[in-house]
């Protein structure tokens, strides 16, 4: 049997996992979805261990749906921005921080006028 190439998209309200062959035609395709939290406004936070857990359920139903042994490599693309703190055994400390979190928005202000937008934007690689 041809190889199989699974792409993973982990974005902000699901794992998508895709199977391809090297041609570029879908075999098949799994969604797994996780809770975005909202604590206060402009604060977006969600739980790393559930992005684990959804990534495994997602490669689970496509590795089944395939054949595992068929795997011969996997691309992942995950939030932006997003991060969170983890202990030295890889357990997240902290809820994750999402990429539309605004929390930081009067440091973003204040160092855009201070710097300049265009040099943040070499430093980050952001506009």
């Amino acid at each position: 049997m041809d190889d199989v190439v699974i792409g993973i998209d982990a974005s902000t309200t699901a794992v998508k996992a895709i199977a391809f062959t090297r041609d570029g035609e879908e075999l098949f395709q799994a969604r797994e979805a996780y809770p975005l939290s909202n604590p206060k406004p402009g604060h977006f936070e969600q739980d790393a261990e559930h992005w684990w857990a959804a990534l495994l359920g997602a490669l689970k139903q496509v590795t089944e749906a395939v054949g595992a042994s068929r795997v011969a490599a996997i691309s992942i693309a995950h939030q932006r921005e997003t991060f969170t703190l983890i202990d030295h055994a890889g357990k997240p400390l902290i809820p994750a921080i999402l990429w539309l979190d605004e929390r930081a928005r009067p440091q973003v202000i204040r160092l855009s006028a201070e710097l300049g937008r265009e040099t943040i934007r070499d430093w980050s690689g952001k506009p």
